[in-house]
């Protein structure tokens, strides 16, 4: 948002004569399609992932992109694994953003590997909670935006 936040600074908006105000928002994709649905907002610009699962439930409305790259998104687990783990079940550390599951599909579906869909999904407001969760074997891998 860096580029956009200059071009208001700079005044090059002026010439759409329109009031334009940047807010700060949540990192939170759904406390912004929140502020959206309450008119807190006009226009947000969001992960295309995030977008798209709000818009199939009906709560959003898009109407362009920004960049057309995807997200990139890495699995991240321990360099030595424990031998044993504190957990009964498999658990996979997420952000807090529909992005995330959209992700899971996506990987599951290019590499074969439907048990991901099955496994359970912890998810963390922040990664540095995430990998705090996996160094104390409370989840066994992250699935973080790179």
């Amino acid at each position: 948002d860096a580029p956009l936040q200059y071009a208001l600074a700079q005044g090059r908006y002026a010439a759409l004569d329109m009031n334009l105000n940047w807010v700060k928002c949540p990192r939170d994709t759904g406390a912004v399609v929140s502020m959206l649905s309450a008119g807190l907002l006009d226009l947000a610009f969001l992960h295309s992932e995030d977008a798209v699962a709000y818009a199939a439930s009906g709560g959003l409305r898009l109407v362009g992109t920004f960049v057309s790259s995807p997200r990139e998104w890495g699995l991240h687990v321990p360099a030595v694994p424990s031998p044993s783990s504190s957990s009964d079940r498999y658990s996979m550390g997420l952000p807090e953003d529909l992005g995330a599951a959209l992700a899971i599909e996506v990987l599951a579906d290019q590499n074969g590997w439907d048990i991901l869909r099955k496994v359970h999904q912890a998810r963390f407001a922040t990664l540095r909670r995430a990998e705090e969760a996996l160094m104390r074997e409370q989840v066994q891998s992250i699935l973080w935006e790179s």
